[in-house]
């Protein structure tokens, strides 16, 4: 595989490794299904329960507790969750951990925003974890580059190329 190929994506867009990902989740594709989400869920409410006052529970109280989260917050895509969760945590009146009842009300809210923006044409098809990069961006011609994509973030001991099949040459580089 050849830098050429990572010129071009589908529709003329720059391939990257997100782009393969689905944008949203079918009903069998859900949360309930997949027990990597399931993990990832947990690890969500446990980073939130290290920022609120719990009582002790003995294991299997915890873990009992842990089940009926998980249970009862399956049906929810991961973003919305995160979202929710998030929500949660930066509300100044969120003093305790949360009900699932509270949770279930933030995502709900977040879930309904994504949508609505998804209706609307405002939202954008992208990874969870914002705007990426492809693998090697600098390689691709100038003329495919995203906006945000800057010459000085292009590493030290690469070149860059203005348009296809053009010269390769040293990026300008801001002064700090």
């Amino acid at each position: 595989m050849g830098i050429q190929d990572f010129e071009t994506g589908k529709g003329g867009e720059p391939a990257t490794i997100a782009s393969t990902l689905p944008l949203h989740r079918s009903p069998e594709n859900s949360l309930a299904n997949k027990a990597e989400d399931l993990t990832i869920l947990t690890a969500m409410l446990a980073k939130l329960a290290q920022h609120y006052y719990r009582p002790d529970f003995t294991e299997g109280q915890a873990r009992q507790l842990i089940r009926d989260y998980l249970h009862d917050l399956a049906e929810f895509d991961l973003r919305d969750v995160d979202a929710g969760v998030t929500a949660y945590r930066r509300d100044p009146k969120s003093k305790f951990f949360p009900t699932v009842g509270q949770l279930r009300e933030r995502i709900l809210e977040a879930q309904k925003d994504r949508l609505a923006s998804a209706r609307m044409g405002t939202a954008k098809a992208r990874p969870q974890f914002g705007d990426s990069r492809p693998i090697m961006w600098w390689a691709l011609p100038k003329n495919l580059w995203q906006p945000h994509w800057s010459e000085s973030d292009v590493p030290f001991d690469m070149r860059v190329k203005d348009a296809p099949g053009g010269k390769w040459r040293w990026p300008h580089r801001r002064q700090a």
